[in-house]
């Protein structure tokens, strides 16, 4: 009802303005280690806390070369960052195998199956924080998009939706898009001390990122509550945006927890990220569980999967310095790999969907 959809919503925005209010805390508590690292030169100020702290800000490292190039120049794959493009590619299945177990078990097959999904696509978060310690965030980030893939397969035989050629022609623009973001994107992981990654953070193109996601979360959960639930209301488009944006800063944890851990940071440091994690986690699942019982999967999958993956990608390469280390040439393709997988996405996401089913009764 009204009362429950003004619940949700007033969670999902206390829960994403704490996590960025609690990352804003982590680099002001983190003035102590700064100043006692004298060979880094570190001025801080309480004051004004990110004039100091820049001037830690690691010079721009070389561009590496692209992971694989179209022209066989590329570099070769190493052990580790195969295996962090193997743990994306599970991550990517349970999330689009738990997304259809929810919409079955919310819809015909009683809440059993429903939480199955729920604990199937919570436990892809870990999985995908996992191969983040890997490999670089912009090179895995697009992998996400192949849980488009799934949720096609299991479209007709689960829930009876019909596959259209648009629907296949649309995925193949997403393969094709990550093919290209694959082949220019960075493939090295760079080692940080604790200095670093608190300078990277401060940055203003951070800060920028970090506060308008906010924003932008913010603005789609005030539209829910008198969005309806009819198959052409706004809220079939905030529930999966919502839970994209949130669900990238998720990854964005993950990643900047597995950085702080190798870089030997002060428990506080990790403590913090460590809790800000569950939070995150909690609000992608319940809001994008919401979703998917209320519109159909064919919609809601894929606008959640084109906010994932363009925030995931796009926050990794701002916040992680990632984009700094392309060449002009990859700057120039990865994003338009980028384009054509949403361009893909927004495909699926802009078919007729159904009326959606009542859930089965108890």
């Amino acid at each position: 009802g009204g009362r429950a959809g003004h619940s949700a919503v007033c969670m999902v925005a206390a829960a994403f303005a704490g996590s960025v209010a609690a990352a804003f805390a982590l680099l002001s508590t983190s003035a102590a280690t700064a100043l006692a690292q004298p060979e880094q030169k570190c001025r801080f100020s309480l004051a004004r806390p990110w004039r100091g702290i820049r001037e830690c800000a690691p010079p721009p490292p070389p561009p590496s070369p692209p992971l694989l190039s179209l022209r066989g120049g590329g570099a070769s794959i190493d052990r580790s960052t195969l295996i962090g493009m193997c743990l994306a590619l599970l991550a990517a299945t349970m999330n689009g195998v738990g997304l259809n177990l929810q919409r079955l078990g919310q819809r015909r097959h009683g809440p059993i199956i429903n939480v199955c999904g729920v604990i199937l696509s919570a436990l892809c978060g870990p999985v995908d924080m996992l191969s983040y310690s890997f490999a670089a965030q912009s090179l895995l980030a697009p992998f996400g998009s192949f849980s488009l893939v799934i949720n096609l397969l299991l479209a007709s035989p689960l829930h009876g939706d019909a596959v259209a050629p648009r629907d296949l022609a649309a995925t193949a623009l997403v393969i094709s898009g990550v093919a290209v973001c694959l082949a220019n994107a960075d493939g090295e992981s760079v080692a940080r001390s604790y200095e670093e990654l608190i300078a990277l953070a401060a940055r203003p193109a951070a800060r920028a990122w970090l506060g308008g996601l906010a924003a932008a979360v913010a603005l789609l959960a005030s539209r829910i509550p008198n969005a309806g639930t009819g198959p052409t209301s706004v809220a079939r488009f905030c529930y999966p945006l919502i839970a994209g944006a949130v669900g990238s800063c998720t990854a964005l944890g993950g990643k900047a927890l597995g950085e702080l851990v190798k870089a030997g940071a002060p428990w506080r440091s990790t403590a913090v990220v460590s809790a800000l994690l569950p939070c995150s986690g909690a609000v992608q699942t319940v809001v994008l569980n919401r979703g998917v019982g209320r519109f159909s999967s064919l919609l809601v999958v894929p606008v959640f999967v084109a906010a994932f993956v363009t925030c995931n990608a796009v926050g990794g390469g701002i916040l992680f310095d990632e984009f700094g280390r392309m060449t002009a040439a990859q700057r120039r393709a990865y994003p338009a790999g980028l384009g054509l997988l949403v361009a893909g996405v927004l495909t699926l996401a802009a078919k007729p969907t159904p009326p959606a089913e009542p859930p089965a009764p108890e």
